[in-house]
C-alpha cells in the first residue's frame, strides 16, 4: 500500500483527487499544521507529501524538516498556478504508478447508467476520452457490460455510449473511497474532444457541484 500525505488545503486536494487520490492501493492522508505534518509523515511512512504552496520561508523550512526524516519522503510544493499534471507525474514516478493512458478532466454531470435489466443514476467525477468514473450508491458489478447516458439541466449533452464497468466501489461509511464504478468505453465508443468540452467542467467554487 503507498501513502501520500496530503496538506489540508481544499484547491490543491480538488485538483488532484480526480486523477491519483482515489485510486485503489493508494491511501490518502491529511493533516492541516506543520506539526502535524511532521508526525503524521514521521508515523505513516508516507512516500509523498504536497505542500499548499504559500511560497513562505515557514513552507521551505518545513520541506527541510520533511526530507530530514529516516525515510526521505518526496515533498511537492503546489503553487496555485501550476497544474496539477505536472505534480502528477512526479508522483506516478515516485510510487511507480503508470500514468492514464487518456488525461482526465474533472466533470460533474448527470450519467444514467443501464444494463439488462437493471439502471442507475450518479453523477461523473472525471472523464477522459476513453472513461469516466460516476458516483453512485448503486454500482454495478465489475464486467457488466452497460450503456452510459450524459445530461445536464434542460438538455443532453455527449450522447449513449456503451461501455463496461472495470471497477466497481461499495457504499462503505469507514472507506476512504468514493462509492461509485468506473467505466471503460468499448472501441469506437469513445468520446471525442467536441464531446469532452461540450460537456460542462467543474467549477471549484460553483456551490451547486
Amino acid at each position: 500500500m503507498q501513502t501520500i500525505l496530503l496538506q489540508d488545503d481544499p484547491d490543491l486536494f480538488r485538483g488532484l483527487e480526480h486523477s491519483l487520490l482515489c485510486r485503489d492501493g493508494i491511501t490518502l492522508l491529511t493533516a492541516a499544521a506543520d506539526a502535524d505534518l511532521l508526525e503524521t509523515c514521521r508515523e505513516s511512512g508516507a512516500q509523498v507529501v504536497l505542500l499548499a504552496g504559500r511560497g513562505d520561508a515557514a513552507t521551505r523550512a518545513l520541506v527541510l524538516r520533511l526530507n530530514s526524516l529516516p525515510h526521505d519522503p518526496l515533498c511537492l510544493v503546489a503553487d496555485c498556478g501550476r497544474e496539477a499534471r505536472d505534480l502528477l507525474g512526479q508522483v506516478e514516478s515516485r510510487l511507480g504508478v503508470v500514468g492514464r493512458a487518456a488525461p482526465r478532466r474533472v466533470c460533474r454531470v448527470v450519467a444514467r447508467v443501464t444494463c439488462p435489466g437493471s439502471s442507475c443514476r450518479g453523477r461523473t467525477r472525471d472523464i477522459s476520452a476513453s472513461g469516466t468514473f460516476v458516483a453512485t450508491t448503486k454500482a454495478l458489478p465489475e464486467n457488466t457490460p452497460i450503456v452510459v447516458e450524459f445530461a445536464s439541466p434542460g438538455r443532453r449533452q455527449g450522447g449513449r455510449h456503451a461501455g463496461v464497468v472495470v471497477r466497481s466501489v461499495s457504499d462503505d461509511p469507514p472507506s476512504q473511497h468514493l462509492a461509485g464504478m468506473a467505466i471503460r468505453f468499448a472501441p469506437g465508443e469513445r468520446l471525442s474532444d467536441g464531446q469532452l468540452d461540450a460537456l460542462p467542467a467543474a467549477v471549484a467554487r460553483d456551490a451547486t457541484q
